[in-house]
């Protein structure tokens, strides 16, 4: 009987040992939350975005390759209301400052913007390509010169195309050029221009050097699809009461997919 007894002391002591090691242990919602103000941004209010790829290509890529979950890693934080002076600055015209070049060029992609939105209608939109012409524009032969195969697999081929170097001097002529290099196209499905440079040229009057890059997706009348993406250099001066129209338009090379 002694020797139940003093195994039932021996319990009740190792349970009471037991439970004050529990209660050291123990944190309370009050201490984590002080703690919490000594952590790092990770743990701030704001939402952090710290995908370096995007969630959906992390979740797919991550269990592939591990060690690309921890490349080039940015933290933005996401707040809930913007800045003030985020609004103004989006209002802000182009050119308003000392670079007046960016207006220049502001005004220019608008009427290529006019240009491509007439191109989805019918290619090459000659009514709309006509207005930014200028009469005696010194224009270029779009007919391609030479063509080298990049790539040819799997049905894909791939082609630089350089055109040939004749001139194709007036508005005329340069319009027929353009019917000649759409000829082959029945449907554009995508007419994208950018402007990659932009240089002021001096003279009594608003000119400038334009790099415009060029990317068009289209059907064939032979039923394919091609793309085609170069890059035009041109001349382009601002008339009072016709805008800006284009003196020179010049042409390097293009890919065709």
């Amino acid at each position: 009987m002694d020797a139940s007894i003093r195994m039932l002391e021996l319990s009740a002591d190792t349970q009471a040992m037991a439970r004050q090691n529990d209660d050291k242990h123990k944190i309370s919602r009050r201490k984590f939350l002080g703690a919490m103000g000594w952590t790092s941004s990770l743990f701030l209010p704001a939402p952090m975005a710290a995908w370096p790829f995007g969630p959906p290509i992390r979740d797919t890529l991550g269990m592939q390759f591990p060690h690309l979950l921890f490349a080039d890693v940015r933290l933005t934080p996401q707040y809930p209301a913007k800045s003030p002076l985020e609004q103004i600055l989006q209002k802000v015209a182009p050119g308003g400052d000392e670079y007046i070049t960016e207006k220049y060029a502001f005004e220019i992609a608008a009427r290529l913007e006019d240009w491509s939105k007439a191109l989805a209608d019918a290619a090459p939109a000659s009514d709309t390509i006509a207005k930014i012409l200028y009469e005696s524009i010194a224009g270029c032969s779009l007919e391609p010169s030479t063509a080298q195969t990049l790539r040819s697999d799997f049905g894909i081929v791939v082609l630089r195309r350089r055109f040939s170097p004749k001139a194709a001097t007036g508005r005329e002529q340069f319009m027929n050029e353009l019917k000649r290099y759409f000829g082959a196209i029945s449907r554009m499905e995508t007419a994208r221009f950018e402007i990659i440079g932009i240089t002021e040229m001096a003279g009594s009057t608003p000119g400038v050097r334009a790099e415009i890059r060029y990317d068009f997706v289209a059907a064939l009348n032979s039923g394919g699809r091609e793309e085609r993406i170069g890059v035009w250099r041109t001349e382009w001066s601002r008339d009072e009461s016709r805008g800006w129209e284009a003196h020179k338009w010049e042409s390097g090379e293009e890919i065709l997919t």
